[in-house]
This record gives C-alpha cells, sequence and structure tokens, in this order.
C-alpha cells in the first residue's frame, strides 16, 4: 500500500532581514485533504479571520487558535517547523525544512507527495525540485499557491504568525497550548 500525502508550507521572517526566519509545514493524508480544507473555512468563518495573520486583529487570531485547538487539527493533521538565525537562502532552507518535515510524519515509507508553497514563482519551484530530489522524496507536484486561495497554507501562516507573537509576553495562553502540538524540525 503506497502513502499518500499533501504539505503545506509557509515562511515567515525575510522582513526581519533573516534574523529569525520560521517556516511551517502542515502535513495531511492527500485523502484528507479536502475535509482538512473545509473545516479550516468553517474555523476561519466562525472566527471572522479570514485574512494572513498579519492583517487580522488580536480578537479574530485567538478565536481562530481556540477554534483550531476545539475541533482537535492537530490530532490527525501535523504540523512542523524549523527556526533558522541569519541565514538567508531561500530555497535550501525551506527544501530542508520540507524535506525533514516528510520525514518526521513518515519516517518509515517513502510517501508519494504533493508539495504546495505559499507564493513562489517558477524559478523557485524548479530550484526547490532539484533540492528535493537530492534527499531522494517521490513528489507528484511541487506547485506555489496563493494563501488567499487555500485554508492550509494559511493555517501555516498562522502557525508562523503565532510562533513570532510569543516573544509578545502578552500572547493569549492558547498560543502556548497550540504551540504545544508543533514539532520542532
Amino acid at each position: 500500500m503506497e502513502i499518500k500525502i499533501s504539505t503545506f508550507t509557509d515562511e515567515s521572517g525575510q522582513d526581519t532581514e533573516w534574523k529569525n526566519f520560521y517556516v511551517c509545514t502542515v502535513i495531511c493524508l492527500s485523502s484528507d485533504q479536502e475535509y482538512l480544507e473545509n473545516k479550516l473555512v468553517e474555523i476561519e468563518t466562525k472566527s471572522k479571520k479570514i485574512n494572513k495573520w498579519h492583517n487580522s486583529n488580536n480578537q479574530r487570531r485567538k478565536r481562530y487558535i481556540d477554534l483550531v485547538l476545539y475541533e482537535k487539527i492537530f490530532k490527525k493533521y501535523s504540523i512542523y517547523y524549523s527556526k533558522y538565525q541569519n541565514k538567508s537562502d531561500y530555497v535550501d532552507l525551506v527544501s530542508a525544512h520540507i524535506v525533514k518535515s516528510i520525514k518526521a510524519f513518515c519516517p518509515n515509507f517513502d510517501p508519494e507527495t504533493k508539495i504546495f508553497i505559499d507564493k513562489v514563482d517558477n524559478k523557485t519551484i524548479g530550484q526547490i525540485k532539484r533540492e528535493i530530489k537530492q534527499y531522494k522524496i517521490k513528489y507528484k507536484k511541487i506547485r506555489g499557491l496563493n494563501d488567499e486561495s487555500n485554508s492550509i497554507i494559511r493555517l501555516a501562516d498562522a502557525v508562523c504568525g503565532l510562533i513570532r507573537d510569543l516573544k509578545n509576553k502578552n500572547h493569549p495562553s492558547c498560543y502556548q497550548k497550540l504551540f504545544s502540538s508543533v514539532r520542532q524540525v
């Protein structure tokens, strides 16, 4: 039996001049992808957080995280993050993170993978493909997605934003609770 997974990756930190660069990847079985997308749209609608993390206000962010926790999203799906400091090679950092995330999700299997990355151009996709091939990851496709069009990419964006917001001493307690469900790779 072949395992088929879908990965959704976003990053945050280029605006910090690479001092703190975070990459987050949500992974689900491909057969669960549509259900997860619909559940996250439902959560976004209830919380009224329909924008990127940095465009949402604190009340909507907190409500979104509370609902993600309530729905136990991370009982069935996994999210991984990597933190890099003072490194600026986007392709290497994102590629390495995706590979580590896939291997953490399926340590004993070589899954067929669909890889979606937030807002990358075709040239960057080509570079990432070459990097990922070196790690012998079987992928069906690697494609750039716009976060406005995909709720799972927006979840990865929210986790990146949440991790950055944990530095703020006044963050809601639900942020720490969700962060405890995220695995560093």
